[in-house]
């Protein structure tokens, strides 16, 4: 079995109004048999994923028992895998209407490499169960992983495009990394990361200089560790000295927790710290350590809209499992994985701080009693094993405002504003609690599902505040199916409708103008040329005049237009007339249920 060709439809399609990629397959003329499909079920089923997906297994079962031959097999295991690894619960589509050729197949998808790949995966797959029932697929499901990882948005950009998509707020991918555009024309924001448009370069350099930060933040009032910058090994000794155990070693510019090592005491641990810092920054701070939980206040645009607890990992003893046993049950106990799938990550026993352990009077051997939590590291690391929990409606009021305060001091709209304190209930300088560091890109998986256990929609807030006050997300785009269509009537009825202005878009397959201004798609399928029109950010209209075919060949490419114009004689034949081109009929429906207006011309 194998993949003979791919085609790749964007957006509104004869298909479907996602992102689509078809593709004709070498399949054996054989039908699966019945144990055949069974067998690839129990195999996909085991392929470990979160408890709450579950729940799939008898769809996926019934969706395989189903499966008449080889392809609509090939297509489910696709599916299934773009849902469990890519978390994208996209259409299967198989010789629907006559609109695919014999052993063609097609699954919506949010990247085409990604449902390419998963495609492949799905044919190795179903070729290894003919050849080799008892094969392992560990390497096709690493392939997978691998293209979602290289292809797909991050675990920071690709939530906030997910919550604009709930939101209808059309985006584009700008390049091959995480620089995305919401909405369209004169009404585009840009995003990167969680950076957004409104962020300043300025603040952003100023954020990543923590020394830099905590000077500031002392002058106007807040509470901040005492430390400093330290050049060498005998440097961040004699500020050990000075300061007094316990210290916490960080580099001096960078992010995400990378180079952090807290509640240092030993010589030894402050030498091994200091190497681990510098190894992830061109400086190394150090600073006095204060007991207490560590908290991630995410303030936007002076508002703390979530504040979330993070706890090292740990066990809860059961009298009788010793914290060694403790951890392989956790880890087996179906809750935690080994990517951001699961709420939780695997406890990585390599990390284990048996140093720690000791302070808490345990060891690997010893048996916690009932109740009792063990932790295994000073670190905070969800990587490692921690977890997130929100704790916003127990913030202190004066804590809330010193967050603000600390995120507008440096010009941050977005911050994630890191603190420690024994209970965040109370006010921190009453209990010796401290403000440690401003981050410019804050990871918003912190606040969301399904790192954290009460997670607010801090994902729409955030796309919210780039369109505030109703700002508007869309311009008008209209499209002209100029099959049966003279120019004439065509520029007739725009010229009359939309006359032209600097900000009008006009494209047809020689030129695009924005204005009298011509700009140049990658090239003339009309997909390439919308995307253009609508990233010029002076455009408050496009209209384009594009073939029936163009469309058949490509799709729309883009989700919503707000006018169709086609021929009176194409509306009728393209969706009632038995003799038209299935193709055809649906493509047209497609127009029409994505289109706010149709207008017929003679």
């Amino acid at each position: 079995m194998k993949i003979v060709h791919t085609h790749r439809l964007e957006s509104i399609n004869y298909l479907s109004s996602e992102r689509v990629v078809v593709a004709d397959l070498g399949v054996p003329s054989v039908p699966p048999s019945r144990e055949e499909c069974r067998h690839l079920a129990g195999v996909l089923s085991s392929i470990p994923r979160p408890l709450r997906d579950k729940g799939w297994d008898d769809e996926l079962v019934h969706s395989l028992e189903k499966c008449a031959d080889w392809s609509r097999l090939i297509a489910a295991c696709a599916q299934y895998l773009q849902r469990i690894v890519v978390r994208f619960d996209g259409a299967m589509i198989c010789n629907v209407l006559d609109l695919l050729e014999p052993h063609s197949i097609a699954i919506e998808c949010l990247e085409f490499e990604v449902g390419e790949a998963c495609l492949q995966a799905g044919v190795e797959i179903a070729s290894r169960s003919i050849c080799d029932p008892s094969a392992s697929i560990d390497s096709i499901l690493e392939f997978v992983e691998n293209a979602h990882e290289e292809y797909s948005l991050g675990s920071v950009t690709g939530l906030l495009v997910a919550a604009a998509r709930r939101m209808k707020i059309p985006t584009r991918r700008l390049d091959g990394g995480s620089l995305i555009q919401l909405g369209h024309g004169m009404f585009q924001r840009r995003l990167r990361r969680s950076c957004t448009d409104t962020t300043g370069y300025v603040a952003e350099l100023v954020s990543s200089d923590k020394v830099r930060v905590k000077s500031l933040w002392k002058e106007i009032g807040l509470p901040v560790a005492e430390g400093r910058a330290v050049a060498s090994v005998e440097d961040a000794l004699r500020a050990l000295a000075d300061l007094g155990p316990p210290v916490v070693i960080k580099p001096r510019d960078a992010d995400y927790g990378d180079g952090v090592s807290v509640n240092l005491g030993s010589d030894a641990q402050v030498v091994a710290a200091f190497e681990k810092a510098s190894a992830e920054g061109d400086s190394v701070m150090i600073e006095r350590f204060a007991q207490g939980s560590s908290f991630r206040l995410l303030v936007l645009r002076g508002e703390v809209v979530s504040a979330v607890r993070r706890d090292p990992a740990s066990v809860i003893g059961d009298g009788s499992h010793t914290v060694a046993q403790l951890i392989e049950l956790e880890n087996n106990s179906g809750k935690r994985g080994h990517d951001r799938r699961w709420g939780l990550y695997k406890l990585n026993r390599e990390r284990v701080d048996e140093g720690y352990l000791g302070d808490q009077g345990m060891q690997l051997t010893s048996i916690p009693k009932a109740g009792q939590q063990v932790w295994f590291m000073r670190d905070i690391s969800h990587t490692d094993g921690g977890s997130t929990h929100e704790v916003l409606e127990r913030v202190h009021p004066q804590t809330l405002k010193y967050a603000s305060l600390a995120a507008e001091s440096i010009g941050i709209d977005l911050a994630g504003i890191d603190l420690v304190a024994q209970d965040i209930s109370l006010p921190l300088k009453d209990q010796g609690g401290f403000f440690l560091e401003i981050n410019a890109e804050p990871g918003i998986g912190l606040h969301l599902p399904p790192m954290c256990d009460r997670p607010r929609p801090i994902d729409e807030a955030i796309v919210n505040s780039l369109f505030a006050f109703g700002r508007p997300t869309r311009i008008p785009v209209v499209l002209a199916i100029s099959d049966h269509l003279s120019v004439s009537k065509i520029t007739r009825w725009l010229e009359l409708e939309w006359p032209a202005s600097e900000y009008r878009a006009m494209s047809t397959v020689d030129e695009t103008l924005v204005g009298n201004m011509r700009i140049h798609p990658k090239s003339t399928s009309l997909v390439d040329r919308l995307q253009s029109a609508l990233l010029h950010p002076r455009t408050a209209m496009v209209f384009a005049i594009a073939s029936l075919d163009e469309v058949l060949l490509h799709g729309v490419g883009i989700d919503r237009l707000h006018t169709v114009l086609v021929a009176n004689s194409l509306i009728k034949p393209a969706v009632e007339d038995q003799k038209c081109s299935p193709k055809i009929k649906e493509m047209m429906r497609q127009i029409y249920k994505y289109s706010d207006h149709v207008v017929g011309l003679e």
